[in-house]
């Protein structure tokens, strides 16, 4: 999953994964460590490993998705004005005059 927050603790190293949903810290004392994934809409997921020096982990961390009653609210701010020059632009190719020059017909006259 790109993009999942990684967090080391007790070292309180973070990261993110990146497009195969893999992540790589560097430096990490040996000893035991929890891994903890966050993405939006899922639950949290753990994987407890244990470090050894100079060695690399692998580890596998499974997330549920969260359960419907939880919100997510994402606000903005919006320059003055904005919405009216939006709403211009939007409608202005709606709108198509032609002006043509025409001789009225003889009987007008």
């Amino acid at each position: 999953m790109q993009g999942a927050s990684i967090e080391l603790q007790p070292l309180g190293a973070t990261t993110v994964t990146d497009t195969k949903g893999e992540f790589k810290l560097v430096g990490v004392p040996a000893g035991a460590q929890k891994v903890i994934v966050s993405f939006i809409g899922f639950n949290l997921g753990t994987a407890d490993v244990t470090v050894a020096a100079g060695q690399t982990v692998r580890t596998e961390v499974s997330l549920d998705v969260a359960t419907k009653n939880e919100e997510v609210l994402v606000t903005a701010e919006r320059p003055h004005g904005e919405a009216d020059a939006l709403n211009r632009e939007r409608t202005a190719g709606t709108r198509n005059w032609r002006l043509c020059s025409r001789r009225r017909p003889k009987r007008w006259k």
